[in-house]
């Protein structure tokens, strides 16, 4: 049915960003929450880290795009295509905090 079909890939249902700080509080034991920043605030946090003028560029197209509501479109599709649900972002936040365990790096934008 979806042959010869350009289809958006999506989880089942979009997840907001307090929704994620949710779930790393359970996963971590400890409060994590989501402060929503301006463009501006996030600009002067990523040059304070040392960011490339590039790097900080995409990451101010890609919450410009969030903010739009460019990143809440949810759909069947991955289910549909593997014939068994996607990952959730529980198992997801699961798997790779057990993988980042020993992980030292502190890197927030690993490449």
């Amino acid at each position: 049915p979806l042959m010869n079909q350009a289809v958006e890939l999506t989880a089942i249902n979009s997840v907001t960003y307090k929704e994620v700080a949710a779930v790393l509080s359970q996963l971590l034991g400890r409060e994590m929450r989501y402060e929503e920043q301006s463009l501006d605030q996030i600009r002067e946090a990523l040059i304070n880290a040392g960011q490339p003028e590039w790097h900080i560029n995409i990451l101010l197209q890609f919450n410009r795009a969030f903010q739009e509501g460019h990143g809440s479109a949810a759909n069947n599709i991955v289910r549909d295509l593997l014939g068994k649900a996607p990952t959730t972002l529980q198992q997801y936040l699961e798997r790779e905090l057990k993988t980042a365990e020993g992980d030292e790096s502190n890197n927030p934008f690993p490449s």
